[in-house]
């Protein structure tokens, strides 16, 4: 009798394990987003000014509201991503973005009025004469030496004063407009550039400034909180 052959034994199949899911560096995964946010914020200020300018000094407040807008929508736009992060993120770009574009329309309506008003008052055009002068060493022979014989912590004479202003008001008296127009930008370039950046954001903040800047950092926020 033959013996019978043994069953065959049953295939058994190997177990594959799927590869472990790395999770995405949120470093890198953020660093366009935060670059979109910030040329955002920039340009959004930059626009700002540009409105400001092109009408003529006068700030348009609600225009700030579309700063924020202008972040949260770029910063959307380039990642799907939505979390509180993101959003204090986004709000605090656009926080920036309505700083530097308030500083930037005070530096840019500032100067103008500034030399509207040096050359329609008499007296603090003569003032800015007399100090334009003094850069430029062009008083008298007998003024340009009392003020050479003074040191940092002297006092200025009255007469020597009085002397000074005679003369710078005989100048503007005889410069021409555009001798005028030089001497008022100069002087209130000179003012600014005295005036700290604290002080320019300040300088023009109102009490509608603050609900717009309100809504733009919110709708930052909300836009990419999701």
């Amino acid at each position: 009798m033959t013996p019978s052959a043994p069953p065959p034994r049953a295939s058994v199949p190997k177990l594959t394990f799927p590869p472990p899911k790395t999770s995405p560096r949120r470093s890198s995964s953020l660093a366009p987003v935060v670059i979109a946010g910030s040329l955002a914020a920039l340009a959004g200020a930059g626009m700002w000014t540009a409105v400001v300018l092109i009408s003529g000094g006068w700030e348009i407040g609600w225009f700030a509201w579309g700063v924020g807008a202008l972040v949260g929508f770029v910063m959307s736009r380039m990642s799907p991503l939505r979390s509180t992060q993101l959003g204090i993120l986004a709000a605090v770009l656009a926080a920036l973005g309505l700083a530097v574009g308030k500083v930037a329309t005070f530096r840019a309506a500032v100067p103008k009025i500034a030399r509207e008003i040096l050359l329609a008052d008499h007296d603090a055009l003569a003032r800015a004469f007399a100090l334009d002068m003094r850069d430029a060493e062009r008083y008298s022979p007998e003024v340009s030496v009392q003020l050479a014989s003074l040191s940092g912590g002297d006092t200025m004479p009255d007469a020597l004063a009085e002397r000074m202003m005679e003369e710078a008001q005989a100048r503007m008296e005889s410069a021409p407009p555009a001798e005028r127009e030089r001497v008022a930008r100069a002087f209130s370039n000179r003012i600014l550039a005295e005036i700290g950046i604290s002080t320019q954001f300040g300088a023009t903040l109102s009490a509608f400034d603050f609900l717009w800047f309100f809504l733009a950092i919110a709708t930052a926020f909300k836009m990419m909180r999701g």
